[in-house]
């Protein structure tokens, strides 16, 4: 086997943000340099390097493996590389979420043959067009033919035509979403639910309310949002743990005032009700302890009244740049 390809065997295997010591000769000396993998296209086995003060470019051709640096004008020769060396990357997580597979940097716009094997099973798989994208449900497919029944936490080994080969242990990242008929009806409450914690975040930073009068609210609001939480974990039991309220993943309402917001919840919280009083069965099974209850609505009606004092602000007003600071409350 001869050095230089040795060292295009070498090339292949470098991938983004792989650590790299590269050495190569000019007409006096042999240089040395480390750096970083970049700008990797995983269709040829140029390579670029990032190191502390510059950037390199890697270019086979027939007799030889170029070093470059890239300057202004383009790249300027610097000589022939001598050896490369690079730290293994271990058994990188491949995360398999509701989207589809979150596909790897290197990977993300890529089009063409993969080759995947699992254990001893190997197959070609193909991408068409469109390019993949960062999640894609279409790569999780194609792994499907290689993938063992119970593939969870399964090891396997992606290589593109011409590209790198890199390991992967499978993690199932999916979210239980389904909810029963009976549940469904009332997956509302978690849109109602962000929606009043945006309503307290925006009279927090609304520089416009007094402490006193933005305390009193958010208290309101706290109390309100609680007995809430406590219905909606009531109506999703037996297995409250499969159907977390993920705040940051939920629908929100998008209200334009304090009035709008408000009416809304009064809205929505009056069919849930509507609803509740209707369901004979599943809701008022679950509810015995945690109803839906006047209470609710009288605290949604005092804060409007206290609200009506001032003047509609959207929530885009409301920046953290304004907001009054902890102590203040």
């Amino acid at each position: 086997m001869s050095d230089q390809h040795t060292l295009r065997t070498q090339l292949r295997a470098l991938v983004p943000d792989t650590e790299v010591y590269v050495s190569w000769k000019n007409a006096d000396e042999t240089v040395y340099e480390q750096g970083t993998i970049c700008n990797y296209d995983p269709t040829t086995m140029f390579r670029h390097i990032e190191t502390d003060d510059r950037t390199l470019l890697l270019s086979p051709t027939a007799d030889e493996t170029t070093v470059s640096e890239i300057t202004a004008t383009g790249p300027t020769r610097l000589g022939a590389l001598n050896s490369i060396t690079y730290n293994n990357r271990p058994t990188e997580p491949l995360r398999v979420t509701n989207a589809g597979i979150d596909v790897p940097s290197y990977l993300v716009g890529y089009t063409g043959q993969l080759l995947v094997s699992s254990g001893k099973r190997q197959e070609l798989c193909h991408i068409a067009e469109p390019p993949l994208e960062r999640y894609d449900a279409r790569l999780f497919a194609e792994l499907d033919a290689v993938l063992p029944s119970n593939w969870h936490e399964t090891t396997l080994v992606i290589r593109p035509l011409g590209g790198p080969r890199r390991k992967y242990e499978l993690i199932d990242d999916r979210r239980v979403d389904e909810y029963t008929p009976e549940q469904q009806q009332y997956t509302i409450l978690e849109t109602v639910i962000v929606t009043v914690r945006e309503l307290s975040e925006a009279v927090y930073a609304d520089t416009r309310l007094d402490t006193r009068t933005s305390t009193r609210i958010e208290r309101k609001l706290f109390a309100l949002q609680s007995q809430l939480l406590d219905i909606h974990q009531a109506l999703f039991e037996p297995a409250p743990s499969e159907h977390p309220l993920e705040a940051d993943d939920a629908d929100t309402y998008s209200w334009t005032s304090y009035t709008d917001a408000i009416e809304w919840l009064e809205t929505q919280l009056e069919e849930v009700r509507n609803r509740i009083e209707a369901d004979n069965t599943f809701a008022r099974e679950r509810l015995r302890s945690t109803p839906l209850g006047p209470t609710v609505f009288i605290s949604l009606e005092e804060i409007q009244q206290t609200l009506d004092e001032y003047p509609d602000q959207p929530p885009a007003e409301c920046s953290l740049s304004t907001a009054k600071t902890v102590e203040n409350q």
